[in-house]
């Protein structure tokens, strides 16, 4: 499993979006974090993080990239647009978009339609 990284500046601060690819190993120079390196407890101990905590962060994330790049549309932004996320909740890599839906553990339908003018604040 390959998984590209890919920042983003949101809100004033950069977050990680992490994705899984189609290829057999990782891309060269990949971060795979404290514990690989660790003894096999510490490995246990360090892999017991909040990955689910991870995927909502993850969730987030895409939630407010998407909004920012389709806020910068303007008038020729869509009145409402929908996206699917299929997030992976690994031990080793956190939490992921996953190449496949059925690699997901996470499904999650995200919609979004524009207020109209009198709903404004």
């Amino acid at each position: 499993m390959v998984i590209i990284s890919s920042k983003h500046q949101i809100d004033g601060r950069e977050v990680e979006i992490l994705v899984e690819a189609e290829q057999a190993a990782a891309p060269a120079g990949y971060d795979y974090g404290e514990g690989r390196d660790q003894a096999p407890a510490a490995r246990i101990i360090h892999g017991a993080r909040n990955i689910f905590g991870e995927g909502l962060d993850l969730i987030e994330n895409c939630a407010r990239a998407i909004v920012s790049k389709i806020t910068a549309l303007k008038a020729a932004a869509p009145d409402e647009f929908e996206v699917n996320l299929a997030v992976k909740l690994d031990a080793a890599a956190g939490a992921l978009i996953a190449k496949t839906s059925a690699e997901a553990q996470l499904a999650v339908k995200l919609t979004w339609k524009k207020l109209p003018q009198s709903q404004h604040a």
